[in-house]
Parts: structure tokens; C-alpha cells; sequence
């Protein structure tokens, strides 16, 4: 399960702790991507809501991965920007994408113990069961990083280990 460690992928996420990408199996991905929708998804690591609105009414699809394998709403849910998250569910961004090894926004919200963030997800149809291809889960997240609050809900709302 920890074997895939790509180390160009974790020098660019390095905020984001190279346990996510072991977790997950996450590798480095070509993905189509223009400046804008790239633009998007830094705008949402950062939790600039006024420039990912800005880019979404300029028409940049909010569910476009950008270059480094992820889409805007998986960056913002990582970053506990609910506002931001919000927004681009409101403008078409899938609760339930996943990037090329199965990781989900909710996975990234779980991960940080973004509880808020998790609550919108899952009221927006996120799949409390999904699995990454290595069988990483949510509610496995959760576990593993000790956030029990949102393991508890996970679990409250049929999260199965």
C-alpha cells in the first residue's frame, strides 16, 4: 500500500504531505490541462474565492483536472476552504470524481479533519464507500490520522472499514 512514492509528485505537494500521495498511490499524471484550469486549482489550494469565481464565470469547467493530476473542488476540500468548495459545486464540480488512482475531494477533506467541508461533500452525494484502487477509504483515512470526529460521522452515515 506505501510503495508508490513519487518524488516529483511530493516535491510539488509538499504542503500537502507526502502521505496523502502514499496513501493513495497517487503518481504524477499528464492530464489536458490549460493555464486556466490550472489557474483554477491553485486558486483553490490557496482559498482564493473571488479568483475561482472569476475563472468559473470566464467558463474554466470546475471539474477539469489540472496538470498535477487533481481537480479544483479535491484541492479545496484538502485546504478546508469550504467557501471555495461550495462554489464550485455550485457551478458543476462532481462530489464523486476521482483522479486517475481513485482519490476523491472527500478523501482530501478527510485526510485534514475538514469537517465542515466533509458535511457539504457528503450532502452534495460524495460516496461515503468509495475506494481508492489500493482499498483506502475515507473512513480509513480518517482512522489513520486520528480524526475522529469525521470518522465518526463517516461511520454515522454508513462508512464501512
Amino acid at each position: 500500500m506505501f510503495n508508490k512514492l513519487n518524488l516529483s509528485f511530493c516535491a510539488y505537494r509538499l504542503l500537502w504531505g507526502c502521505l496523502f500521495a502514499l496513501v493513495l498511490g497517487w503518481t504524477t499524471t499528464t492530464m489536458a490541462a490549460s493555464e486556466d484550469v490550472d489557474a483554477l486549482v491553485s486558486a483553490s489550494v490557496g482559498g482564493d474565492y473571488k479568483k475561482v469565481q472569476a475563472l468559473l464565470k470566464k467558463g474554466v469547467d470546475a471539474n477539469t483536472m489540472g496538470t498535477g493530476g487533481v481537480t479544483a473542488l479535491m484541492e479545496a476540500a484538502l485546504g478546508g476552504h469550504r467557501d471555495v468548495a461550495e462554489l464550485l459545486l455550485a457551478h458543476g464540480a462532481d462530489a464523486n470524481t476521482m483522479n486517475s488512482d481513485g482519490a476523491t475531494a472527500l478523501m482530501a477533506a478527510t485526510m485534514n479533519g475538514h469537517l465542515e467541508v466533509v458535511k457539504l461533500l457528503l450532502g452534495k452525494g460524495a460516496d461515503v464507500n468509495t475506494k481508492s484502487p489500493s482499498g483506502i477509504s475515507a473512513l480509513n483515512l480518517a482512522t489513520y490520522q486520528g480524526q475522529k470526529e469525521v470518522a465518526e460521522l463517516l461511520k454515522r452515515l454508513g462508512a464501512k472499514e
